[in-house]
């Protein structure tokens, strides 16, 4: 027999309503009018919505109502704003408001029952799955879109059943304290090394939770200068990129990565050849370089992702499959930001827009550093500006970190190397400034000067 919507929709609200402790739920409201210093932890296990029971629903509302505007919460003040916003009758009267405080336990117990109302909040929210998937395949979404929505309940679900910290300034600072004395064990004050010592010593490196771009015009370097980053945060320290790139093949970037490593030109590389004039020969030095360059790198965990690319909502379900993948998960590298895939009907500053939003949102919440690459206007010169950046303000405005890369000079210093500068245009915790550098155009490599 064919279960229509409507019965469906009867048999999951049967299945919650029990799965409600009423006294549990009791207890908690009792131990928040008469110890409110308990709510920040109550609320931190229990959430904003844990309440199962209409009347305990109105009840935990007053009381967040008056905690948020600082007023002083006892049964009085409750049953007084409930009666203000007319809800006093739903709540069962400043009777039940009373009986809920006269038989509440001891402080110290009141978080064992909070656990308990957690637990069937989130029970009934597994419920809830029966009713959420079949509405978000109906909605007018790419598949994409429908994805992210039902991982963001399991995201929800997983987030609340997960041990929660007491929402206290206290525990907040005890948790960046904690995080703090850490660094000490560290051998270098840089979170994720780049290689590159002056300009680890202006950023301390790329930072988790943060997002850098790198930027100039068409072949400034600022792929290659990118890979050189990734390259090092790897071979020296095994930080691991999850590299998508939505310009090149798989094949290229592993050649270019194999010409950085190696230090034998691309151009070498790429030009193979079973010839008596070929430079390089099947067993001789420079093939056996390539080999073990490429060997070198054939432990990252990710495997390089190309055309068709992610568009944000499927970069983001991306890495959050990698953060679960490898606990060595540093960097996401997107390049480059301009040539990402918009979601249908998006006009090109929209994308722009929410696809930056989206990479920014990806750093704090997977904690890693993501390194975007974008261009720039054409006519900018060597001395562009943040409202230079392509396609959207929102760039200069949403990165931690946004770095130039333009010749010191139009003419080649020689005819493999270009000096370069790397100008730290923003840094929204340190300085900013200019870092000369060279550029061996022949192995991509970068160096310092």
């Amino acid at each position: 027999m064919t279960i229509t919507d409507e019965q469906l929709k009867e048999q999951i609200l049967s299945k919650n309503e029990h799965r409600i402790d009423i006294e549990a739920e009791g207890f908690v409201l009792g131990g928040m009018m008469k110890y409110p210093s308990i709510i920040p932890e109550i609320v931190s296990i229990v959430g904003n919505d844990g309440m199962g029971r209409g009347d305990h629903r109105v009840i935990f509302e007053a009381v967040m109502a008056l905690y948020a505007d600082d007023v002083p919460i006892d049964v009085i003040s409750v049953a007084r704003r409930l009666k203000v916003d007319g809800l006093l009758g739903r709540a069962g009267g400043a009777v039940a408001c009373n009986a809920l405080v006269e038989n509440c336990p001891a402080e110290e117990n009141i978080t064992y029952y909070a656990e308990i109302v957690k637990d069937l909040h989130v029970e009934r929210m597994l419920l809830d799955v029966n009713k959420i998937i079949p509405q978000v395949i109906k909605d007018n979404l790419s598949l994409s879109e429908k994805l992210m929505k039902i991982d963001k309940h399991f995201s929800d679900i997983i987030g609340l059943a997960g041990k929660y910290t007491p929402l206290t300034h206290a525990a907040q600072v005890n948790t960046t304290l904690d995080w703090w004395d850490n660094q000490f064990d560290k051998e270098t004050a840089y979170e994720i090394p780049t290689g590159f010592a002056s300009f680890d010593i202006e950023t301390l490196g790329l930072h988790r939770g943060e997002y850098a771009i790198i930027a100039g015009v068409p072949s400034a370097g600022k792929s290659c200068f990118a890979l050189n980053i990734v390259l090092n945060a790897w071979l020296e320290h095994k930080i691991a990129t999850q590299i998508v790139n939505y310009e090149e093949p798989v094949r290229m970037i592993h050649l270019r990565m194999a010409s950085i490593i190696s230090g034998v030109p691309l151009a070498m590389v790429r030009a193979v050849c079973n010839s008596p004039n070929a430079q390089i020969k099947k067993g001789d030095t420079k093939y056996t370089q390539v080999v073990e360059a490429l060997q070198s790198v054939a432990d990252m965990p990710y495997p390089i992702v190309t055309q068709p690319g992610p568009n944000i909502a499927e970069l983001k379900l991306l890495t959050k499959r990698c953060k679960k993948q490898d606990d060595r998960f540093g960097i996401l590298y997107v390049d480059h930001i301009q040539i990402a895939p918009a979601i249908e009907g998006q006009r090109e500053y929209d994308k722009v827009t929410e696809f930056s939003m989206g990479l920014k949102e990806i750093a704090i919440a997977s904690d890693i550093a993501v390194l975007g690459i974008s261009q720039l206007n054409r006519a900018v010169g060597n001395t562009p500006k943040l409202e230079n950046l392509r396609s959207s303000g929102g760039l200069g405005q949403d990165a931690d970190l946004v770095c130039f890369l333009s010749n010191v000079s139009d003419e080649p210093q020689d005819d493999k190397t270009i000096r370069k500068i790397l100008n730290i245009a923003k840094q929204r915790n340190g300085p900013t400034g200019d870092i000369q550098m060279d550029f061996h155009t022949d192995c991509l490599r970068f160096v310092e000067i």
